[in-house]
């Protein structure tokens, strides 16, 4: 099978990543959004000597990378978390990156393609961001990069964890029955507890996911 490519023209990305990025909190698949003070802490060049903390199928991930996403989910969560809990949300997307790039694809034109819609979507433009990132010392090549990566995880992962029809009124019926044990209550129809259904097993989709990865994967810590 050839690898699969983002489609030119995408009818809502930014609403599909924002949505994965709600369901899918436990990889950690953080889109970048055309926010300020997402732009300051989005990507940075990793220091001379900086220490490896842990190796997924040999990559290397390190401390900054791990401070980095510190500060990205209190930006995007407003929540703390600790260095092992952030050093576990990057192990996850990056066993999910590595999943995806056999089949999916993106190209650097295509992911600024994308890039430059998200921030007209927002009022923004392209040069905005740029200035930005310049007065920040940020390499706009480095910011598109790890922009690219995050295409690639989402499209993967909307295919991964996909819910069918099926599925979903599968366990509409299931809820109903157990509504139907209990006198007095009663369940909303389908077309109000569809997304809500679907969400739910997506989540469920996601931790099974995340289960075999990390069991087939050869993970290394040097620093928990």
């Amino acid at each position: 099978m050839g690898k699969r490519r983002a489609p030119p023209h995408r009818a809502k990305p930014a609403a599909s990543r924002l949505k994965n990025r709600k369901v899918l909190a436990t990889i950690a698949v953080v889109a970048a959004v055309a926010v300020l003070a997402v732009v300051l802490v989005l990507v940075s060049a990793r220091a001379p000597g900086d220490d490896v903390v842990a190796t997924v199928n040999g990559r290397a991930i390190t401390a900054s990378d791990v401070e980095h996403r510190q500060l990205r989910h209190s930006i995007f969560y407003d929540e703390q978390i600790d260095f092992s809990r952030a050093l576990e949300q990057l192990i996850n997307e990056e066993l999910a990156y590595q999943q995806a790039v056999p089949e999916y694809q993106v190209d650097r034109d295509e992911a600024e393609r994308e890039l430059e819609a998200d921030l007209s979507r927002d009022g923004l433009t392209l040069e905005w961001l740029k200035a930005q990132l310049e007065a920040s010392d940020i390499v706009y090549d480095d910011y598109l990069e790890t922009f690219r990566r995050d295409m690639v995880i989402s499209m993967y992962l909307e295919d991964a964890i996909a819910v069918t029809e099926e599925q979903a009124m599968e366990r509409y019926e299931q809820l109903a029955e157990e509504a139907a044990a209990i006198p007095g209550v009663e369940i909303p129809p389908y077309e109000e507890l569809r997304a809500p259904i679907i969400a739910e097993l997506e989540e469920q989709n996601l931790g099974r996911l995340v289960a075999r990865l990390r069991q087939e994967a050869e993970i290394v810590r040097y620093r928990d």
